[in-house]
């Protein structure tokens, strides 16, 4: 079984964040004998192209290919894309396509529909009620129609939460609804054996109580109303607030919000981390903490219930089990009710333990994830 995967960005495109390591590495799980990945894709990565051989297929493992289409508006157009892609369709069994407003999603929709192949989507929050109406509401509304509701012949849906399959149902889009989680690729052996980030300066850091969120700097992830919670907290231990994460347009804005509210020597941001210091960085907190406007899975939260780190996780997302597991409390955007969930967690840590962390992120096992994906294209390829 051949699968012709389409995503307009894709690994190593570390400024898109944890879907694109998500998506690779959900790929090289499933990837096998009989069941053979063909990613089309472009060279984006931010405002910039990946250094990598374009418009032929490249061995990234046996049975695992990805062909980088040269993108001369970068993550907007490709020509080579264009006229390219239709041969990508033509010779697959099934079409999956990781996105819905691009050029590229449009075309992995047409090509399936002129070759008469099943094509699997995956929103990746894009469907959400937060994401229509951030901007161009109208114009994805049509876009819905046109290509998810007129051209919907034989179309399947892959979400990654039951939170996330609330989006089909509003929208009244046909199809059946697959889901599965993202995968996360850990070392079990060395996350165990994975030492505290030691690099950070600060004065009596093992009395400091850190609190510290990752992700994009953007305005999606509530992190000035995160600072604003900070400078409301009522404890009177010694907190810290790390920020870090790749800049997508707010960190002037957040470094204008740590000066409105003299937080200078309280809150720390930081350089984007990857690889072993993200999850370096994770374990060396007290609490994770992101009250984002919407996730449809939210990868980072996973990340660090993996390496034992409780979480305050925003309600727009699917981790209120966090409750249930006893590892993390739910908040809303507003500031005071951040504040109150942090003040509430500081009051109350010592019942938010490592191992019940690890219980809820054991759930995500590989075996699981795996299964899962290969249930979904071996019934689409009856």
């Amino acid at each position: 079984m051949r699968i012709c995967v389409i995503v307009p960005s894709f690994f190593p495109a570390v400024f898109y964040g944890g879907t694109i390591f998500s998506i690779h590495e959900s790929l090289k799980l499933f990837s096998n004998k009989k069941l053979e990945i063909f990613v089309s894709t472009t060279s984006a990565n931010g405002r910039t192209r990946l250094k990598v051989k374009k418009n032929i297929f490249l061995k990234l493992k046996q049975n695992y290919f990805v062909k980088y289409y040269f993108d001369e508006i970068i993550n907007r157009f490709s020509l080579s894309f264009l006229f390219g892609i239709w041969s990508d369709v033509k010779k697959s069994n099934i079409v999956y396509v990781q996105d819905i407003f691009s050029i590229f999603a449009i075309l992995g929709f047409v090509a399936s529909r002129i070759y008469n192949k099943k094509c699997i989507i995956a929103p990746r929050g894009s469907l959400s009620e937060y994401s229509l109406k951030s901007r161009f509401y109208w114009l994805k509304m049509i876009w819905i129609f046109i290509f998810l509701k007129i051209m919907n012949k034989n179309f399947f849906w892959h979400v990654t939460s039951e939170f996330e399959k609330k989006d089909i149902f509003k929208l009244n889009l046909n199809g059946k609804i697959f889901i599965i989680p993202n995968f996360i690729k850990f070392d079990l052996k060395k996350i165990k054996k994975l030492k505290s980030l030691n690099s950070l300066s600060l004065n009596n850091t093992k009395k400091v109580l850190k609190i510290g969120t990752l992700t994009r700097l953007d305005k999606k992830k509530g992190l000035l109303n995160l600072i604003r919670a900070f400078s409301k907290l009522k404890t009177k231990k010694d907190v810290h607030l790390f920020i870090c994460g790749e800049d997508h347009g707010l960190k002037q804005e957040i470094k204008k919000e740590i000066k409105i509210w003299s937080l200078n020597k309280k809150v720390t941001i930081l350089k984007p981390l990857y690889g072993i210091k993200k999850y370096q960085f994770l374990k060396m907190l007290d609490v994770f903490c992101l009250p984002s406007k919407n996730e449809n899975f939210g990868n980072v939260y996973l990340e660090s219930l993996r390496v034992g780190t409780p979480i305050i996780a925003s309600k727009f997302t699917p981790w209120k089990n966090v409750i249930k597991f006893k590892c993390g409390l739910i908040t809303n955007n507003m500031i005071d009710n951040i504040a109150l969930n942090i003040d509430k967690f500081i009051q109350n840590r010592n019942k938010f333990k490592k191992s019940n962390c690890e219980k809820l992120a054991n759930l995500y096992n590989e075996v699981v994830i795996k299964n899962l994906y290969l249930k979904m294209f071996y019934e689409l390829n009856k």
